[in-house]
């Protein structure tokens, strides 16, 4: 994706010490790109996201706070929150990024569907992650899409993207996106958010993932609408079809599992994240060894996405000076 798309080109200062090198994405807050920052070993890359809508004045405060919350976040899996600011009037939040890698979506459109083994593994940290941020700050994510998990070119998955991140805990109101931003992702969003449920806890954050994972393994989201509306009332009212049934290479533990993850009613999904990582561990380990070694994808895939994407931009290049 080029710079032309959202009018910030290369080269472009962020708070003084980020330079912007290549727009990668959209989030929930806003576009998201990946920067250079000179430190005293060298340079680094980091991801900035770059909040658009307006802020109003009472919610500036509230929202550096919350990122210092989340910058005391420690885990593995996780990838950092490194700072936030405001320049020019722009609001921007920088992650802790790899120097190669990719996001899942970018994996998933060379790649799609997985294996069920690799999928499992992939997801296996994320859901270490999540059980991390809701064991210690009762955290949760709300904004779970392949989009916001990063795999490096060692095929490690981290979870980033809690722009839109929420604190069930009483007195914390986690909630960094202002006026004007939906909160979610229709695709991803579970019932309890279409709902406008006032008590979520980390099973809308399951629910999400189950999505994501039926994703994966079947190469096709459970419900499918151009309309945002409509598909929020697909994920409130309508059984989707089983994984299995959509790619029958998917066994039926995998398919039951993705199922009680896609329980409408909460109270009928894993109790914890522990029963649920126990699951995807037990299909992972199923036929033995591991994904990748069992003929998964390596830490060329993501290298190798990149490198279509970059074709395809030079050609529309080409085509339109031509």
């Amino acid at each position: 994706m080029s710079d032309e798309h959202v009018g910030l080109p290369s080269g472009t200062k962020i708070g003084e010490k980020y330079t912007l090198i290549r727009h990668v994405g959209e989030s929930s807050l806003g576009d998201i790109y990946v920067a250079s920052q000179q430190t005293d070993d060298g340079e680094t890359h980091v991801r900035v996201e770059l909040l658009t809508g307006q802020m109003e004045d009472e919610s500036v405060g509230r929202f550096l706070q919350e990122v210092d919350l989340l910058s005391k976040l420690e885990n593995p899996n996780i990838l950092k929150t490194l700072d936030a600011g405001e320049d020019g009037g722009r609001y921007y939040l920088v992650t802790a990024t790899a120097e190669d890698g990719c996001t899942l979506d970018e994996y998933m459109l060379q790649h799609s569907p997985l294996a069920e083994r690799e999928a499992m593994e992939l997801l296996v940290p994320i859901v270490d992650a999540l059980q991390y941020v809701w064991e210690t700050n009762k955290l949760l994510h709300r904004d779970l899409k392949p989009s916001n998990i990063f795999i490096t070119g060692d095929q490690q998955a981290k979870l980033t993207g809690f722009g839109i991140a929420k604190s069930s805990e009483e007195g914390q109101s986690m909630n960094l996106t202002g006026a004007g931003f939906t909160i979610g992702t229709p695709e991803y969003m579970s019932p309890e958010q279409v709902h406008g449920a006032g008590d979520l806890d980390f099973r809308c954050d399951m629910y999400s993932l189950g999505i994501m994972l039926y994703e994966m393994v079947t190469g096709s989201l459970p419900f499918e609408s151009i309309a945002p509306v409509q598909l929020m009332i697909m994920h409130a009212n309508e059984p989707p079809e089983l994984a299995n049934e959509r790619n029958p290479n998917v066994t039926q533990e995998c398919a039951a599992v993705i199922d009680q993850m896609l329980a409408k009613d909460r109270e009928d999904r894993y109790e914890t994240w522990q029963d649920l990582g126990g699951a995807f561990q037990r299909i992972a380990a199923r036929s033995g060894g591991s994904a990748k070694a069992a003929g998964g994808t390596d830490n060329k895939g993501c290298m190798g996405m990149m490198a279509i994407a970059a074709t395809v931009a030079i050609a529309a290049i080409i085509a339109a000076i031509a």
